[in-house]
């Protein structure tokens, strides 16, 4: 059986594995969005 301690660690690797993985999705989907408004704003329908 894994240790109190060894758990605790496996999960703040993961957390930290989990929040740089969002924080990249975030940053690739802000990159995505970002240039979506100016077109719509320079092209009106």
């Amino acid at each position: 059986m894994d240790t109190l301690e060894e758990i605790k660690q496996r999960a703040d690797s993961w957390y930290d594995f989990m929040l740089s993985e969002v924080d990249k999705a975030v940053q690739a989907a802000w990159n995505d969005a970002a240039p979506a408004p100016q077109q719509k704003d320079i092209s009106p329908h």
